[in-house]
């Protein structure tokens, strides 16, 4: 319902408009880095620099390739999103390779479904988290983290019994999941009607479009209304799919925790090697991979 009538809106936008968005969405970066604002500006900085490798648009002239062709279009977004969340997080599994507690089936809450009276208490309270997860996803650059504690707080706020928070109260469970599914359906506004990613996972969608010759924006919707509207309904059948895999896999998924990092880092690494390779068919855009992850390990230690 929002995504038409906001490209209708994003038809109208120019410079002006465009360089107001890209401030806002640096300007996010440093609001939401609440620990250190400095090192959320610093890292907006390092994204732009990234992105200015590669030809330039209007002349063609190279950037930054440092005689390099392999870099004339540019560094692919889904290479350095790898790099820094996966391949960084299989290094520091390494370096820490402890063994997890074993997880025991009696261990485990037999109870998935909560029951629907349940449910019907806390009506409002899913009901508002879903509403602040979608409008939360709308914003670029924010995501599923923001939207989670928003609207815990706000279910906190709001709760007959605050002090219970923090103790795995049902009310404080709902309203930050509501909010984290949410933000899935809010992302693609702003992805599918202004190019711009609303989190790291439409982000990753973003380079899958990019490497099928899709190109989101103002006029994604008309030009392959097809895909675009297939996409929003899809959203649909994955709420299902996930019930389905909630309820039946949830029980047999709890003894992934049993196995050894040093087991599972290496299959990651695997994968990973396989995804940014098949991008290109290129082992250059592989040790780019890999470069990136090392700078994502140093980033998440310091």
């Amino acid at each position: 319902m929002i995504a038409p009538a906001l490209a209708k809106i994003a038809l109208l936008f120019g410079p002006p408009e465009y360089f107001s968005l890209a401030v806002l969405g640096l300007s996010l970066i440093g609001i939401l880095a609440q620990k250190s604002w400095l090192k959320g500006l610093l890292s907006g900085v390092i994204g732009l620099n990234l992105a200015l490798v590669g030809s330039d648009i209007i002349t063609g002239d190279p950037r930054f390739i440092f005689g390099n062709i392999e870099l004339l279009t540019g560094i692919n977004l889904v290479i350095v999103v790898i790099g820094l969340f996966s391949i960084s997080q299989t290094f520091i599994m390494i370096e820490e390779s402890k063994e997890l507690n074993k997880v025991q089936r009696k261990d485990f809450l037999v109870k998935i479904l909560p029951k629907f009276s349940e449910l019907w208490k806390l009506k409002r309270t899913i009901l508002k988290s879903s509403l602040i997860g979608t409008f939360v996803g709308m914003i670029p650059g924010t995501g599923g983290d923001l939207a989670s504690w928003t609207a815990y707080n706000e279910a906190k706020r709001s709760s007959k019994n605050p002090e219970l928070f923090g103790s795995g109260i049902s009310e404080g469970i709902i309203a930050s999941e509501a909010a984290n599914n949410a933000v899935t359906g809010g992302a693609l506004i702003p992805l599918l009607t202004l190019g711009i990613p609303g989190s790291a996972v439409t982000a990753i969608l973003l380079g899958g479009f990019f490497i099928h010759g899709l190109r989101p924006g103002p006029n994604f919707l008309i030009q392959n209304g097809d895909i675009g509207f297939t996409l929003i309904l899809s959203l649909f059948v994955a709420n299902l799919v996930m019930l389905f895999m909630g309820v039946f896999v949830g029980k047999m998924s709890i003894y992934f925790t049993n196995v050894k990092n040093v087991i599972i880092a290496p299959f990651i690494i695997i994968l990973s090697i396989i995804g940014s390779y098949a991008i290109n068919n290129s082992m250059f855009d592989v040790g780019l991979m890999f470069i990136f992850g090392i700078f994502g390990y140093f980033i998440r230690i310091v």
